[in-house]
């Protein structure tokens, strides 16, 4: 329903048009160069298709021509075109995101983040849609405007779709703002003229559908989307549909199907899977007795966005006819099982509090660089066309905005001092790493870890994921304070019992992650049992008279447990080893279990689904434990 991240994509891609320019003249720094004239045409060809919104030829002459490792702007448009949103596609875009920062393409990682977060969105994983952004947004100055802008208008258009009333109006009201910025822009850069106008008319199409579906100030949605072009295919037949929607709710009836009429003559725009509209269709036309069923509404196609289904399925659920009715809550039931998760809207709306404060960062940083932009344009226009007395009083003003934008960095400097302790890579109570940390650095180690294997020269990588058991009751009989000073020295056994090479991060609560490289032996059953022995062998201090003996569980996974599947993520391999904790947990505690080798995918599937007490029976995953 909501159109912000295409738009941008096509602005990058028109950037890429430009460094194509290789292939006709001199080289290019920002493109990687081609060995072949064959492989630059197909390259240009592809990016000709996906500006077209034509994904299924775009997606051919990726599979005839694939692009190269560090050919990223082909890249870009391989992984963007791909038809089905799925997790497969949202591991390709995270390979993409790994190997873009590894090359110190921030930018590109940045633009990667914004899809990943946009595709997350639209098969319901709204929570992690917002970290997604949140990630994205701390990129900071490292970004340029448009990417900047595409992340920021993304987090606002998911706080209209799944936050509370407040975040509804947040969402609102940057999308206000974002016609302003655009106008501004348009003044300061002249060249890009064409892209701002496009921003702006496509932002008048969200607020319609804001004030539509989310506040139902019908209204207020008819006369942003009578500022939207319909000339343009993409937007016309969905800013029709809709606009007759708003126009009926007002009891518009005659501009309602006026609306209507206009739409049955236009195309489904090709960008994105827009079926749904067919339904928007049939549903007015049953409110006016012109039809007696929903045919379009019963086959919605699978691509159709979440917060689309539970708006349709919501109103035909409404609706006086029983049989209609059941379609609706059929639909929704359909929708909870398939992609909802349990408390969507609280989750999201936690996380989107923390995306905002990033938000607000960036956009205060956006609207200085305006500023800064329009006073350097009439400085020099002072220069060029005023004495030196009017050049004296502009140094004069020169040395006024020096003290401002110092005062204004100071002001940036303690926003940024109160958020340290939040992007720092490390814990705030124990000093030892965190999860960001992690993240950062896991992609790298499961490269090496490849490559090692590649060259002959073979070691392999032993994740653990660990926590103390009963930690809960603890902290309930002896409190959280005292619960702390158990985590830290916790954390300082775990620190003494394994190697320097070791990456110990605390994962969260009392969770911790341990990395190890190790050889083809037993090296890691003796990390387990030295941090299992260092945690169990002296007492806990709780008070002065008091003292506590605690033990842990670990459970852990080895990397590759298949030489035939290296393409596990970091995501996959924590699951796995999550599992493996759980079964631990489940069946002795004071123990490490490890998973060694997963012999197919569908025993690999069965370890994500399934307990691993389930599974272990199929005899095609083989586990070690402790056996004291």
């Amino acid at each position: 329903m909501y159109r912000w991240k295409r738009l941008n994509t096509i602005r990058y891609l028109t950037l890429s048009i430009v460094l194509f320019g290789a292939f006709l003249g001199a080289p290019s720094t920002a493109q990687p160069q081609a060995d072949d004239a064959h492989y630059q045409q197909q390259r240009i060809l592809a990016n000709q298709y996906y500006s077209d919104f034509n994904n299924a030829q775009a997606q051919e002459i990726c599979r005839e021509t694939p692009p190269k490792p560090d050919d990223f702007d082909y890249r870009f448009i391989c992984v963007e075109s791909l038809l089905d949103v799925d997790e497969t596609t949202i591991e390709l875009m995270y390979q993409f995101y790994a190997d873009a920062l590894e090359a110190d393409r921030i930018n590109d990682a940045a633009r990667m983040l914004s899809s990943i977060g946009w595709a997350q969105a639209s098969i319901g994983n709204i929570s992690a849609a917002f970290a997604t952004y949140e990630q994205g947004l701390e990129f900071g100055d490292k970004i340029n405007f448009f990417v900047l802008n595409d992340l920021m208008l993304n987090t606002a258009t998911l706080y209209i779709m799944y936050g509370d009333a407040d975040y509804v109006a947040k969402g609102i009201q940057l999308h206000k703002e974002t016609i302003e910025r655009f106008k501004e822009r348009k003044q300061s850069h002249p060249e890009d003229a064409a892209y701002s106008d496009r921003a702006i008319t496509l932002t008048y199409f969200n607020l319609g559908v804001a004030n539509a579906f989310h506040v139902h100030k019908y209204d207020e949605a008819l006369e942003w989307f009578e500022k939207v072009d319909i000339n343009r295919n993409d937007l016309r037949k969905s800013t029709l549909i809709f606009s007759a929607l708003a126009a009926y709710k007002t009891q518009q009836l005659e501009l309602a199907r006026n609306y209507l009429q206009q739409a049955d003559s236009s195309p489904h725009s090709n960008e994105i899977d827009t079926q749904y509209l067919d339904c928007y269709r049939d549903w007015l036309l049953l409110n006016w007795s012109e039809i007696s069923g929903l045919p379009n509404c019963e086959r919605l196609s699978a691509n159709t966005p979440v917060e689309v289904e539970l708006d349709l399925y919501k109103r035909i659920a409404q609706h006086a006819d029983d049989n209609i009715r059941i379609i609706g809550l059929n639909g929704l039931h359909r929708l909870f099982v398939n992609k909802l998760e349990k408390s969507l809207k609280q989750s999201s709306t936690i996380a989107a509090s923390n995306a905002e404060l990033n938000r607000l960062t960036q956009e205060s940083r956006l609207k200085s660089q305006l500023i800064e932009n329009e006073k350097a344009l009439k400085r020099a226009e002072q220069e060029k066309h005023e004495s030196q007395v009017t050049l004296t009083f502009a140094i004069t003003v020169i040395l006024v905005m020096a003290v401002l934008l110092f005062a204004l960095r100071l002001e940036k400097n303690r926003k940024l001092a109160q958020q340290f302790e939040q992007m720092s890579v490390h814990d705030a109570l124990t000093g030892l790493y965190n999860r960001r940390y992690f993240e950062q650095q896991i992609g790298r180690e499961l490269k090496l870890v490849k490559r090692a294997i590649e060259e002959k020269n073979p070691y392999e990588l032993a994740i653990f994921v660990l926590d103390i058991d009963h930690f809960k009751s603890f902290n309930d009989t002896y409190g959280h304070d005292v619960g702390d000073k158990v985590l830290c020295e916790f954390s300082r056994r775990v620190e003494s019992a394994i190697r320097e090479t070791d990456m110990l991060v605390r994962w969260g609560g009392e969770e911790f992650v341990v990395v190890s490289r190790v050889d083809k032996n037993t090296a890691y059953q003796d990390i387990a049992n030295r941090i299992r022995l260092a945690v169990r062998s002296t007492p806990f201090v709780v008070n002065k008279t008091e003292q506590v003996t605690l033990t842990c569980t670990l459970g852990g996974i080895i990397y590759p447990f298949n030489t035939q599947m290296f393409s596990a993520t970091w995501q996959t391999l924590v699951q796995l080893a999550d599992a493996a904790l759980y079964y631990g947990k489940e069946t002795q505690r004071d123990c490490w279990v490890c998973i060694e080798h997963i012999e197919t995918e569908k025993a690999l599937q069965l370890a994500l689904t399934e307990p691993l007490v389930k599974t272990l029976p199929h005899k095609n995953i083989q586990v070690s434990r402790c056996n004291d």
